[in-house]
């Protein structure tokens, strides 16, 4: 019986402290939603947009790194390529592949300075209590266009690795751009297209 007694009591225990646990994690709601209410502030500067556009997307990128972990981002587009590529390599892809993803906010930067953004809660992933899907909505000219971020919890900090746009994957879509680009030209690839977005031929 005192067996028993004192196998229930460790049981509570554990029960207690995961209920700590919870309660004490971080909310990517939170955490995220100064961050795009900072993004869309610079965006409605005045005078942002008389600036070079490799400057806006500098400072577009330096304050999206706070909660945007681009490097987990290029994992999963890369996917299985990720594994052999050295860390000088992931790296230097990475923060190609932020500047790319810049200019494709950049090019829609109308859309989310004439609109208002709504967040409206978010979900964490049933099989990984460290995944969260944080939902928002893109709300003007009589239209609502879900956005949805996928973020990771590393540490203390949630962090985004995926956006869907109407159900459509940032991860997805550049994962199939890249999938038949061998290793060795992914580099040369990806400078390729931020060229042609600086030349505004995409």
């Amino acid at each position: 019986m005192q067996n028993v007694r004192c196998l229930l009591f460790c049981l509570l225990i554990i029960s207690f402290l995961g209920q700590i646990a919870v309660a004490a994690a971080p909310d990517p709601t939170e955490q995220l939603e100064p961050v795009i209410n900072g993004i869309i502030s610079q965006l409605k500067r005045p005078g942002f947009r008389k600036e070079s556009i490799k400057h806006q997307i500098l400072q577009i990128k330096e304050l999206a790194s706070e909660r945007f972990d681009f490097l987990e981002t290029s994992k999963w587009v890369l996917a299985k390529k990720w594994r052999s590529m050295s860390e000088e390599e992931r790296n230097q892809f990475s923060s190609l592949f932020a500047e790319l993803i810049g200019y494709g906010y950049i090019g829609k930067v109308d859309d989310y300075i004439s609109k208002e953004i709504k967040f409206v809660g978010h979900d964490f992933t049933e099989s990984n209590k460290n995944r969260a899907l944080v939902n928002t909505l893109l709300v003007g000219g009589g239209k609502e266009v879900s956005i949805k971020y996928s973020m990771i919890l590393k540490g203390d900090k949630w962090m985004v690795f995926d956006i869907f746009a109407e159900r459509v994957s940032l991860v997805r879509n550049y994962r199939a751009q890249f999938k038949a680009v061998s290793q060795d030209r992914l580099i040369p690839e990806l400078e390729k297209l931020i060229k042609e977005m600086e030349a505004g031929e995409k």
